[in-house]
C-alpha cells in the first residue's frame, strides 16, 4: 500500500526506488501510446489523401460528363 505525507510548503517529497520504478514504467507506457498514436496518425492521414484524390476524380469525372452533354467536348 502507498501512503503519502503532507509535505509543508518548503519541503521536498524524498524519492524512494519504488516512486523511481513507477515513474520510470509510466514514461516508457507514454512512450509506447504515443507511438501508436503517431502510428494511427500516419494512416489517418493516407485515408486522407485516398479520400481527396478520389473526391477529385469525380469531380473531374463530372465536369468532363457535363461537358459532353452540352456537346462542347468530344468523347
Amino acid at each position: 500500500m502507498v501512503s503519502f505525507a503532507i509535505l509543508g510548503p518548503f519541503e521536498r517529497p524524498r524519492c524512494s526506488a519504488q516512486a523511481i520504478s513507477i515513474l520510470e514504467l509510466s514514461l516508457k507506457n507514454a512512450c509506447l501510446r504515443r507511438d501508436i498514436c503517431e502510428e494511427d496518425l500516419d494512416m489517418v492521414r493516407d485515408q486522407i489523401i485516398t479520400v481527396e484524390v478520389n473526391i477529385a476524380r469525380v469531380f473531374n469525372h463530372d465536369v468532363v460528363r457535363r461537358r459532353q452533354a452540352k456537346g462542347e467536348v468530344e468523347a
